[in-house]
């Protein structure tokens, strides 16, 4: 295995200054036959845009790479920093993999994460044409769109059921309604969002179950294909959810979803 650790000044210097430290994490397959490519999978964990959960970071990656995949984590930037951001950080991470896919065999490129990092992977999959991003990395914006995002009892929807901690982190507080709303991003959803695979459990007391639910149901208005899953029990922030077997058979259901994107 190539084990690669780069702060964000070495994975792209044409990212902008950030405060909260923040590093990428790449577990590169080295027993690939030459030419072969297989799947990377970037993870970002949760922790309401004000850290990144260990236990929703690495051993997710981990077993990414057990599934025969490449894996990175991207312990992204938080509070103080805001918007974009992270989200920087996160386009300059699939853009590494894509400029590194010949050498290290490296095919599509999926990104995963949970709760506020589920927001984070959903901005990814949703808003990569927003002209900022490829404007400031200066490529292609086709270049930094995901080939899959696969989420995690994800922060999405503002209003009554919405974590507001975690946009209060990610934009600051006492801001108009209007640009909260904005990052809801059930409503940013257009026929160039990639594909989606969710998962969330009912009994979901930090991020309502409504926050996957009415993401799928853009996702249909707009036939982008999606899996999901709504676990019966089951708090919030359960990573491998490791106690629970049926819960946890949330891993195995996103690799066999791999497959057929």
């Amino acid at each position: 295995m190539h084990y690669l650790k780069m702060s964000m000044e070495e994975l792209n210097p044409r990212l902008p200054a950030h405060t909260y430290p923040a590093n990428l994490q790449c577990y590169l397959r080295d027993d690939l036959q030459p030419g072969l490519k297989v799947p990377l999978v970037l993870t970002m964990p949760g922790g309401g845009y004000s850290c990144c959960a260990p236990h929703e970071g690495d051993p997710i990656s981990f077993q990414y790479l057990a599934a025969g995949y490449h894996a990175m984590t991207l312990n992204y930037s938080c509070a103080p920093d805001r918007y974009p951001t992270a989200l920087f950080q996160v386009t300059a991470s699939i853009l590494w993999a894509r400029e590194h896919a010949d050498e290290y065999g490296i095919g599509k490129v999926f990104v995963c994460g949970f709760s506020a990092g589920g927001h984070l992977t959903a901005s990814s999959g949703i808003l990569w044409k927003e002209p900022v991003l490829s404007e400031t990395l200066g490529v292609d914006a086709k270049l930094l769109r995901p080939d899959g995002m696969i989420l995690g009892y994800p922060v999405l929807i503002w209003g009554d059921l919405a974590h507001k901690g975690s946009f209060y982190n990610l934009l600051g507080q006492n801001l108009p309604e209007e640009t909260y709303a904005k990052f809801s991003l059930e409503k940013r959803v257009d026929n160039d969002t990639c594909p989606a695979f969710l998962w969330h459990t009912f009994a979901d007391g930090g991020v309502p179950v409504e926050n996957s639910l009415r993401l799928a149901d853009a996702l249909r208005a707009h036939k982008i294909p999606f899996e999901l899953h709504i676990y019966p029990k089951g708090g919030h922030g359960l990573g491998l959810a490791l106690g629970d077997p049926h819960v946890a058979s949330w891993m195995k259901l996103a690799c066999q979803w791999i497959a057929l994107v």
